[in-house]
């Protein structure tokens, strides 16, 4: 089972038993997101209950006020340690059995959280409900708009190496899909995610961004 597999039953089970309005995929780097009233909550999807997605899931509590992790049943189920971590964690457990049967074990709902950064800024309607969660960002035929964009704006970058450079000048030369460019913008090049080919500070007031010597 692929992870893109997880999606369909999960988005089902997001709006017909959890109550979810809307369903969202590859929201910002997460597989699933799903809003019910002002709360937000987000799935992160993978073929086997890791280290990674447990990883993924904590950080992930930073957007969303209820956050799970959805994984195949596993024969023989899961390991006591690795609920008492995601319980201590405030993190729920979605499990999707065959048929698309989804359920989540007692006891392992998620705790809601309170103090988190707001996402809905970063969904795009028309795309990311209509789009599949759970893909690579490698493969063949999955593009997104954030890997587009990303991509063009890498690519910018690298053209001025030694060069630090503010948004405007970065809006003025790349596409960018979001509602908010600006802002929204800034706030993803300042992400975790890419802190590995780029880095910022402050000049003059004013953010700037350089990329990252190998």
């Amino acid at each position: 089972m692929k992870e893109s597999d997880l999606f369909a039953p999960v988005k089902q089970f997001l709006l017909e038993k959890i109550g979810c309005e809307k369903v969202y995929a590859e929201v910002l780097k997460y597989d699933v997101v799903g809003t019910i009233g002002n709360h937000n909550i987000i799935v992160e999807m993978k073929k086997m209950l890791n280290f990674k997605v447990i990883e993924q899931a904590v950080y992930a509590k930073r957007h969303g006020h209820y956050v799970f992790v959805a994984v195949p049943n596993k024969k023989g189920g899961f390991s006591r340690l690795v609920h008492d971590f995601l319980k201590h964690n405030g993190i729920g457990l979605i499990i999707v059995k065959e048929h698309g049967y989804v359920e989540i074990p007692y006891g392992m709902f998620a705790k809601l959280n309170r103090k988190t950064d707001d996402i809905r800024k970063f969904i795009k309607d028309g795309y990311h409900d209509t789009i599949t969660g759970g893909h690579k960002m490698g493969d063949f035929d999955y593009q997104s708009d954030y890997t587009l964009m990303i991509d063009d704006v890498k690519r910018y970058f690298q053209r001025y190496p030694d060069k630090w450079i503010t948004i405007d000048e970065v809006l003025n030369h790349c596409q960018c899909y979001y509602s908010r460019p600006k802002a929204q913008l800034a706030a993803t090049l300042k992400a975790h995610w890419n802190g590995d080919w780029i880095e910022h500070k402050v000049i003059d007031r004013k953010s700037h961004f350089k990329c990252k010597k190998k």
